[in-house]
């Protein structure tokens, strides 16, 4: 499976709660900075995806799929799924839990970096009509001092 294909993969057929994704995230960064001997290459790096979104999905979701089938969504056998997880839940030492504060952090962290790879797209009907408002809300601030 090509690397850039995994990431659409995942999120088509994971089916897992948008938190997940997050979830997810704070897995993968706990992940590498506790095992940082661990080289992280085009090889290995869909493995580690599937297989945080799999445990974060089975954490943080009431319902979520079988090994089975993220093993089929990861391209990988199940066998290599039941050891990645068990793998990855030891290099984490089963630290699942994810306070308010670093999901909001990680959450806004991963809104700021979608917003840089697909800036909103605005209209030249949407920037005069944003320019009135703006205007406008100007103006009854200005009014009410």
């Amino acid at each position: 499976m090509a690397e850039l294909e995994s990431p659409t993969r995942i999120s088509k057929y994971a089916n897992c709660s948008p938190s997940c994704y997050v979830i997810s995230f704070v897995y993968l960064d706990r992940f590498t900075q506790q095992q940082s001997a661990i080289c992280i290459n085009s090889f290995c790096v869909h493995r580690l995806l599937i297989t945080s979104v799999m445990i974060a999905a089975k954490f943080m979701d009431d319902g979520y799929y079988n090994n089975v089938y993220y093993a089929k969504v990861g391209g990988i056998s199940t066998t290599e799924m039941n050891f990645l997880e068990v793998d990855f839940l030891f290099g984490l030492g089963f630290q699942l839990n994810v306070n308010p504060t670093t999901f909001s952090n990680y959450f806004s962290y991963l809104q700021h970096e979608l917003f840089l790879l697909h800036p909103p797209l605005i209209s030249s009907s949407n920037k005069s009509k944003s320019r009135s408002r703006t205007t406008n809300l100007l103006q009854y601030e200005d009014d009410q001092q």
